[in-house]
């Protein structure tokens, strides 16, 4: 790999010329976490600058979380984009469409408390409510949790803007909406 300023984490997995089992057995981390990491999901700081030192040998350049985008610490702290940190936050049911988010995660994506948008959900503006997904949550069936689909992610988008309500367009979602 040529030396650059800046990598991804997607491009050092993409470019690697050997398996995962490889590189798992090299970092000296279980496949698992090695698998989760290229996934998207979070991971101790510890971990991650294992894998980078890793991947500096194998590519023979120097990698750090200070030149690798595209990581997500386990405290949530994002090295790349809020959309990346919050998609890695919960799980999301595999029978939902793709693009599928937590309603906490969309709220905070666009600045909205997570109580506020609980409130458009459940109680509505006006005698209109916000459309979501509501699945008990896995080990505490007593509680709900709600997940907004991408159709009824435009349409609390378009809710938002009737009611005016602020909310802030996160920039890398000019390209969805625009």
């Amino acid at each position: 790999m040529e030396p650059k300023e800046k990598y991804t984490l997607s491009e050092l997995y993409n470019n690697l010329d050997i398996p995962l089992t490889e590189l798992h057995r090299r970092s000296g981390m279980s496949e698992g976490t090695v698998t989760r990491i290229r996934d998207g999901h979070a991971a101790r700081r510890s971990t991650i600058n294992k894998l980078l030192r890793t991947f500096s040998k194998i590519y023979e350049v120097d990698l750090s979380i200070d030149n690798v985008s595209g990581i997500i610490l386990e405290d949530k702290r994002e090295l790349q984009s809020p959309e990346t940190a919050s998609a890695a936050k919960r799980l999301i049911p595999s029978d939902l469409p793709p693009n599928t988010m937590h309603f906490a995660d969309f709220a905070e994506r666009y600045g909205i408390l997570r109580s506020t948008f609980k409130h458009h959900i459940e109680v509505g503006l006006a005698g209109e409510k916000v459309d979501a997904v509501k699945r008990p949550k896995p080990g505490r069936p007593e509680h709900t949790e709600r997940f907004l689909t991408p159709e009824q992610q435009a349409d609390a988008l378009e809710f938002w803007c009737r009611h005016g309500v602020e909310f802030t367009m996160p920039k890398t979602e000019k390209e969805i909406i625009g």
